[in-house]
C-alpha cells in the first residue's frame, strides 16, 4: 500500500513560546518571564499575585483545580467544583487525623513461632526460702558468742531469748512485743557486735549467719533424670525472703540444651529432695508450709511484690510438682532508635550506670523502693541487692522497723506514671512514684501451674537412698509441662514506608495528591516572593535614580 507524509497545517506549528505546550501543563516548567507569556496573553513580568494564581492553577498537576479558573465555564460550575474541593479537603484532614489517634502504640505483638522448641527456652532460676528464718542451732552458737562479748555477764539463755526478735528484720507484720526491751537490744547489738572495721551493726552479715544453709535445706538433686551433685548447682542468694538457695543463678541452662536437657517432663525436670523437719525451728511454727519456691529470670532479684516473680508453697510431706508453661517475648532491634518514653519499654542493656545489662521491670521497681526506704529512713534493707549506695548507709535494724512498718503501704503500692483519675488524688500521693521503670522489652515469662500428692514409698522411688518419716520430708519438682513454647514478637506497628504509603494513598484516592504537586506549590510561591524582592528592589533603584536626575544643577561663579 501506498503511503502519504502527513501534511501539517502552518496555522497550527507549535512555536517556543507557546504557554501550554511548553510547560505541559506543569507549574515549574514555566518559561522565563522575560520570554513567556501567560494564557490571557499578557506578559508575565507585569503579572499581579491573583494573575499568577489563576495561571497557575490553569497549569496545576492536581486534578480539577483548573476548572476553578477556566475560561467559559459558568460561575455556577465553578462554585461546585470550589465546593466540591472543600469537602474534599475537609475529609482529607478527618481521615489524617482520626489515623493518628486511634492507635497511639509504637509496638504491636504477634506470633512468630508457636511452636518454639522447648530445648531452646531459657530455663528459669529457682529460689527456695526456708519459712524457719532463723536455726535453733545458729541461734544457740550466736547467743553464746553475745554471751561472750557482754561486759555484764549475761547468761545464754537471756541473749537465745532476745535474740527472737530479730524475726521483725523480715517485715512481720502487726506489733512487736516489748518493743523497749528490743530496742535495748538493738543498742547492746550496735556497741558490742560490730568487726573492727564496720561503722554499723552488720545486719545483713548477721542474719545470713543465722539462716538455715543450703546443705541442710537440700538433701538431694536430680537434673534430667540423673542425680547431680546439689552444692555446684544451688548457690546462696539474698531475695525479699532473705538467703535462699537458688539453682540456675548463674545462667547456665538459658541457652540452648542437649534432648536431655530439655526439662520436659516431672522427671527430666529439677527434682529437689528438702528437708522439711522442725527440728531447728526456733520459732515453733504449727502451719504446714515449710518452704516458697520462687520462679524468676535468672536476671531478677526476686521480688513478688515487683512483679515477674511466681511464688509457691511447699508443705512437708508432699511431692510438689511445679509445671512451667513458657512464653518468650522479643522485641526487634530497630526500635532502639526511639527513645524508651515513646516505646515504653526498656532492653536489658539500658540503664547500664544502674543494672549493668540485667534490668528488668522487676528490679527497677525493686530499685526504686529501695531508694525510697534509703531516702525515709536512712537504712538499707538487709535483704537488698544494690551496690550504688553510700558505705555510710547503716542496714536497716530493729529501731528502724517503726520508720518501716510507717510506710509500707507507700512501698507497695506502685506507679510507673500518673494519670488524671478523679477521686485517687489520696492515693496516689500515698504511693511510690517510679516514673523511670518500663516494661522490659525482651524476656521469657513463665506460667506455673501446681499439683501435689502425699509423699510414700511409691513416689520416694526417685530417692530410694532417702528412708525415714517422710513427713520429715518434700519433694520438688519443677519442669517444662509442655513440649513447645510459643515465640512472641514484638515489632514496629507501622514503619515510615508503611505510614508513607498510607498517607500518600488517602492523600492521592481523595484529594489527588502527589509529591510532584506538592513541589508545585512550594515552586510557585518560592517564584513569588522571590519575585516580589527583586521588584521591590527594581523600584527602589528606579527612585534613587529619578532623584538624582531631579536634582538640580549648582553652577559656581
Amino acid at each position: 500500500m501506498k503511503t502519504y507524509p502527513l501534511i501539517q497545517d502552518p496555522s497550527t506549528t507549535t512555536k517556543e513560546t507557546d504557554v501550554t505546550l511548553v510547560m505541559g501543563r506543569a507549574a515549574w516548567w514555566i518559561p522565563s518571564p522575560t520570554v513567556a507569556t501567560t494564557t490571557d496573553g499578557s506578559n508575565a513580568r507585569n503579572l499581579t499575585f491573583a494573575a499568577a494564581m489563576r495561571d497557575f492553577l490553569h497549569n496545576f498537576s492536581f486534578h480539577s483545580y483548573g476548572k476553578l479558573v477556566e475560561p467559559g465555564r459558568p460561575c455556577q460550575e465553578k462554585l461546585f467544583w470550589l465546593a466540591f474541593h472543600i469537602l474534599a479537603l475537609s475529609a482529607l484532614i478527618i481521615f489524617l487525623m482520626n489515623y493518628t489517634n486511634t492507635d497511639k502504640r509504637l509496638l504491636t505483638t504477634s506470633i512468630y513461632d508457636p511452636i518454639y522448641p522447648i530445648s531452646e527456652v531459657s530455663f528459669p532460676a529457682v529460689s527456695i526460702c526456708s519459712m524457719n528464718r532463723i536455726s535453733n542451732e545458729s541461734a544457740m552458737r550466736y547467743a553464746e558468742e553475745l554471751q561472750r562479748k557482754d561486759p555484764k555477764n549475761r547468761s545464754v539463755e537471756h541473749f537465745y531469748e532476745q535474740i527472737k526478735f530479730l524475726q521483725y528484720n523480715y517485715y512481720v507484720r502487726g506489733d512487736m512485743p516489748d518493743y523497749e526491751k528490743a530496742l535495748k537490744f538493738q543498742r547492746f547489738l550496735d556497741i558490742y557486735d560490730r568487726e573492727d572495721d564496720e561503722l554499723f551493726f552488720n545486719t545483713r552479715r548477721r542474719m545470713a549467719m543465722l539462716t538455715p544453709n543450703c546443705s541442710t535445706i537440700i538433701q538431694g538433686c536430680r537434673l534430667g533424670g540423673v542425680e547431680i551433685d546439689c552444692a555446684p548447682e544451688f548457690s546462696e542468694m539474698f531475695t525479699s525472703k532473705g538467703l535462699c538457695c537458688t539453682f540456675n543463678r548463674d545462667k547456665k541452662y538459658i541457652s540452648k540444651r542437649s534432648f536431655r536437657y530439655r526439662f520436659f517432663g516431672p522427671d527430666m525436670g529439677l527434682v529437689v529432695l528438702l528437708n522439711a523437719s522442725h527440728n531447728d525451728d526456733f520459732i515453733p511454727s504449727m502451719t504446714a508450709e515449710r518452704f516458697e519456691v520462687l520462679i524468676h529470670s535468672p536476671d531478677i532479684t526476686p521480688n513478688p511484690s515487683s512483679g515477674s516473680v511466681e511464688e509457691r508453697m511447699i508443705e512437708g510431706g508432699k511431692d510438689t510438682f511445679l509445671s512451667l508453661t513458657p512464653r518468650i517475648f522479643q522485641t526487634v532491634d530497630e526500635v532502639r532508635y526511639y527513645k524508651p518514653k515513646v516505646r515504653n519499654c526498656m532492653f536489658n542493656d539500658e540503664l547500664p550506670e544502674l543494672f549493668g545489662s540485667s534490668y528488668t521491670y522487676s528490679n527497677c521497681i525493686s530499685y526504686c523502693r529501695t531508694r525510697s526506704q534509703v531516702v525515709l529512713c536512712e537504712c538499707l534493707p538487709f535483704m537488698a541487692n544494690i551496690v550504688n549506695i553510700s558505705s555510710s548507709t547503716a542496714y536497716c535494724s530493729l529501731q528502724h522497723r517503726e520508720c518501716l512498718m510507717r510506710y509500707d503501704f507507700k512501698w507497695y503500692n506502685v506507679m510507673t506514671q500518673r494519670p488524671n483519675n478523679l477521686g485517687l488524688d489520696r492515693e496516689m500521693e500515698d504511693s511510690l512514684y517510679c516514673p523511670y521503670c518500663l516494661p522490659t522489652c525482651s524476656e521469657t515469662k513463665y506460667t506455673v501451674t501446681v499439683m501435689d500428692l502425699p509423699l510414700n514409698t511409691y513416689n520416694m522411688k526417685t530417692f530410694p537412698e532417702h528412708k525415714g518419716n517422710l513427713s520429715d520430708l518434700a519433694v520438688l519438682h519443677v519442669y517444662f509441662g509442655v513440649s513447645h513454647g510459643v515465640f512472641y514478637r514484638r515489632f514496629l506497628l507501622n514503619s515510615w514506608f508503611e505510614l508513607f504509603s498510607y498517607i500518600g494513598s488517602i492523600c492521592g484516592v481523595i484529594a489527588g495528591f502527589s509529591l510532584i504537586g506538592i513541589g508545585e506549590v512550594v515552586f510557585f510561591f518560592l517564584q513569588q516572593l522571590f519575585a516580589a524582592l527583586r521588584n521591590d528592589g527594581s523600584s527602589d533603584e528606579n527612585k534613587r535614580n529619578k532623584r538624582k536626575a531631579e536634582k538640580p544643577l549648582i553652577i559656581l561663579p
